[in-house]
């Protein structure tokens, strides 16, 4: 059976998540850590448990999407050699 995640672990997951959504939505100067914590529902010095930075937070969160484009592009284009022509169309969609 599989083991449920505890409370640091969901706290990490939830952080990444809203800061990915108030990233999108702000950016990174826009948004600040007190805000991430307050949408997160803990302290403000808890965040700090997690990351040493908003940065360091938002670099993670380019991470994760790097992963996710490249999985996207790689479905994609599995089945044909790729074009620019192709990945233009792609990208503009």
């Amino acid at each position: 059976m599989a083991k449920g995640f505890d409370i640091e672990e969901k706290a990490r997951i939830t952080l990444l998540q809203e800061g990915r959504k108030a990233f999108a939505r702000d950016g990174l100067r826009k948004r600040n850590i007190a805000g991430l914590t307050r949408a997160v529902g803990i302290a403000q010095g808890s965040f700090y448990l997690f990351f040493t930075s908003k940065e360091d937070l938002y670099f993670e969160v380019l991470e994760e999407e790097e992963v996710k484009i490249k999985q996207s592009l790689q479905n994609e284009f599995l089945d044909q050699p790729l074009k620019k022509e192709v990945f233009k169309a792609f990208l503009i969609r």
